[in-house]
């Protein structure tokens, strides 16, 4: 039997929180699940992504809040 993908699962890194990248982050995370979707054939799989900052935003420290907000809410934007 063929092997079928029930779903993907992403978890963000934390490179992302460089401000340059953070700006870019939802666009490149939309074109991400639709190449992935496109190159492994399956357009209507579910694609869960994991959030960033386990331990909320106290956690991060001084200079982060703002960029794990801001790659929160482009989550949050692209699940929508």
């Amino acid at each position: 039997s063929n092997p079928q993908l029930n779903g993907i699962f992403f978890l963000q890194g934390w490179n992302d929180l460089e401000e340059t990248r953070m700006k870019e982050y939802e666009y490149n995370l939309v074109n991400f699940i639709k190449d992935v979707r496109k190159d492994l054939n399956v357009n209507n799989t579910p694609f869960v992504f994991g959030e960033l900052g386990q331990h909320g935003k106290s956690h991060i420290g001084k200079g982060h809040e703002f960029n794990v907000n801001g790659i929160r809410q482009a989550q949050d934007n692209v699940a929508k």
